[in-house]
């Protein structure tokens, strides 16, 4: 239906001046925006990062809108509309395409390598996947910070922009879209600003029913789509046959908290329309395909799903629910999903929902504490009482030898042991602290378990890389890191990439591998907008899609904890801190594994016989777009020797339901990687000359 709209309205585009629009309000589909503002980074987003220069390029559209004194209002989608039990095919040429390009990009053919990765539409990681969403989430949270009105609609965004049109007093006067908005019985839809030329591309007198009549042979129901109305409340623009078209309604408090971005679409859709679609990783392999269908993975889904249907009608649980991965759309894999009983701590709806015993008269004390009802001497004793037992989860971090509150920026420090008791954050307190029971983390009376210890030690350490120390004990725990190569073997394109992925292996290769594998989990800062462009290594694309699997399971099981407690009238935050706790959720940034591709390239550098000290000196140079490659470096092999290995040598030693967490082949691979490390990086802890 879409490329028919597109040829039949071709004579119907005029363009007219900016100047028109001055003081309007004008709605933009913010899918349509994205594809328009031309972000071209094919090489950092093929290094698994977030682009850079989309700030940048977002503040500069708000500025050239309000300079012709029109207001933006921005409307994503929400949940998909796959009709029921029925999957999306996804391979084809796009996926085949990205592989290529990162393989051409790692052998030095990088003209090859942006063609293959521009036309594979890597950017938009394939909508309804993590990345996207992720990319979505945090593009939402940066046009509030412009003050920029925005929000998802329950489903498409094209119904929701027809009723903000239809509103009474005209709620928006414009719509910025595609002409498949023209398909909501509209008639004006701008299809194009041009800024530099103060003018816009806008169609007129679009006939729906001339349309229709012409190209009725097209199956597209268009016209049956929920919305918010000018109540907030979500309502179909007609009833009829809307269950084949968007699924099963959920509740409508679950729609408001969508709109406010404070969850994401990916778990509620697999409720309406019962099947979870797994779209491709970064880097597509057989190992990233076993880990997927492993038991943790499986487990969290089913968790996730399981903690939503408990607050949903009862005919939700008489359903089956599938899994569908990309490669194999027409197999549907069963998930028990089972409902989650209520805890006996949980109190009648609508009451406050109890700290446990052990710590609620801590926390009320810490509370008067910040009230200044407490000299300062007794604070100090209240900080080192609270800090005490080791088995606890701190409320405190010792500073310079002294106690003090954590007071978390939750943008920078998403700490999910160490907890900030501050009663503006006392929700994000309770959604950790399930969020860590559910994870295996903690037990319910707050005591560490196993995989919890030798966590709380790795945060006491290195705060700022408490949500790396957790997803990597969860992927030990999954038997997700190795050092071996990645398996290619099987046909998942329709061709093999065995060929193409073929390495050869030299004496410190596994070493090398695992080191960089974890690396590539680190942050880097880049300077400005200014995106890689050099080299990629396919290993560390497949590995990054493995995390990305972790992050975004992980997330998952987060909002639905989260959106539990809402449901179930837990809440006690008012909306603007709700609507900002989007910074204290885990895996909320998407980081580009740079830093493994560096570290690859220094180690591959020294052990083939260059200096170390000017491989070290000459890293600044060879890699020009980090703000500080060496500070950035220096704290990830910190890390590394006391964080990465503590944690290794901890669980190696633990056993979790008489199973080591760890088997001798990979701690062993650990101890000669640190090994190797240890020989080849004591510049980065001297002077640079």
């Amino acid at each position: 239906m879409t490329k028919f709209i597109r040829n039949y309205t071709r004579n119907l585009i005029s363009t007219e001046s900016l100047e028109s629009l001055k003081g309007k309000r004008v709605g933009i589909q913010g899918q349509y925006w994205i594809t328009k503002i031309k972000i071209n980074e094919p090489f950092q987003v093929a290094t698994g990062g977030l682009p850079l220069t989309y700030k940048n390029i977002t503040k500069k559209q708000i500025e050239q809108f309000k300079s012709y004194g029109i207001t933006p209002v921005f409307v994503f989608g929400g949940l998909s509309t796959p009709k029921m039990n029925s999957g999306q095919a996804y391979i084809d040429r796009r996926l085949l395409d990205r592989s290529r390009g990162i393989i051409e990009a790692e052998k030095g053919q990088l003209q090859n390598a942006s063609r293959n990765l521009k036309s594979s539409c890597t950017f938009y990681g394939f909508e309804g996947g993590y990345k996207f969403q992720l990319f979505i989430t945090n593009l939402i949270e940066y046009l509030k910070e412009l003050k920029v009105e925005v929000i998802r609609a329950p489903y498409l965004p094209e119904p929701q922009l027809t009723v903000f049109v239809d509103l009474e007093n005209g709620f928006i006067d414009e719509v910025y879209a595609g002409q498949e908005y023209l398909l909501y019985n509209n008639k004006r839809v701008i299809i194009n600003f041009d800024f530099n030329e103060g003018t816009f591309d806008v169609i007129k007198d679009f006939d729906f029913n001339q349309f229709y009549q012409e190209n009725q042979n097209q199956n597209q129901n268009t016209q049956n789509w929920y919305a918010l109305n000018k109540d907030g409340v979500v309502r179909s623009i007609s009833f009829q046959n809307m269950r084949e078209y968007v699924g099963f309604q959920l509740p409508q408090q679950i729609y408001f908290y969508l709109s406010q971005n404070i969850i994401g679409p990916r778990v509620l859709d697999s409720i309406i329309s019962l099947c979870y679609f797994e779209p491709p990783p970064l880097f597509p392999s057989i190992n990233y395909l076993d880990i997927l269908n492993g038991e943790l993975i499986k487990k969290y889904l089913i968790h996730s799903q399981s903690l939503l249907l408990r607050s949903l009608n009862d005919e939700f649980t008489t359903f089956t629910y599938h899994k569908i991965i990309w490669n194999n759309t027409q197999q549907q894999i069963p998930l028990d999903i089972f409902v989650v009983p209520q805890q006996n701590e949980m109190n009648q709806r609508g009451k406050k929902f109890p700290f446990c015993k052990s710590s609620q008269h801590l926390f009320k004390q810490f509370r008067d504490s910040e009230q200044n009802k407490l000299s300062e001497n007794d604070k100090g004793k209240l900080f080192e009482q609270l800090s005490q037992p080791s088995d606890y989860i701190s409320a405190v971090m010792k500073v310079d030898g002294k106690y003090k509150p954590l007071n978390i920026d939750l943008k920078k420090n998403r700490n999910l042991i160490l907890f900030s008791l501050d009663t503006k954050q006392e929700l994000l307190f309770h959604v950790h602290k399930n969020f860590l029971i559910a994870t295996g983390y903690i037990n319910p009376n707050y005591t560490l378990t196993s995989l919890g210890k030798p966590l709380q030690e790795c945060i006491l350490k290195f705060p700022q890389y408490s949500e790396m120390a957790m997803v990597f004990i969860q992927m030990l725990l999954n038997n997700s890191i190795f050092s071996d190569q990645f398996n290619y073997n099987e046909n998942i394109f329709g061709v093999s990439l065995k060929e193409l992925c073929t390495v050869e292996e030299t004496e410190h290769s596994h070493q090398i591998r695992l080191i960089s594998r974890i690396f590539s989990s680190f942050a880097t800062k880049f300077k400005g907008d200014s995106p890689w462009s050099t080299i990629v290594y396919h290993d560390l694309l497949a590995f990054k899609g493995i995390v990305n699997l972790h992050h975004e399971t992980l997330r998952n099981l987060f909002e639905m904890i989260l959106l539990d407690l809402l449901l179930r009238g837990k809440s006690f935050m008012k909306l603007p801190s709700l609507s900002k706790c989007q910074f204290g959720y885990p895996c909320y940034v998407d980081e580009s594994v740079s830093c493994g591709i560096v570290i690859r390239w220094f180690l591959e550098q020294v052990i083939s016989g260059n200096s170390a000290s000017e491989v070290y000196n000459n890293l600044d140079k060879q890699f020009d777009c980090f703000v500080d490659i060496y500070s950035d470096l220096k704290n990830a092999i910190q890390f590394w020797f006391d964080g990465i290995m503590g944690i290794v040598e901890y669980l190696y030693k633990a056993k979790n339901e008489n199973e080591q967490i760890i088997s001798e082949k990979l701690y062993q691979s650990f101890i000669s990687a640190n090994e190797l490390l240890k020989s080849h990086t004591k510049n980065f802890f001297q002077k640079k000359n």
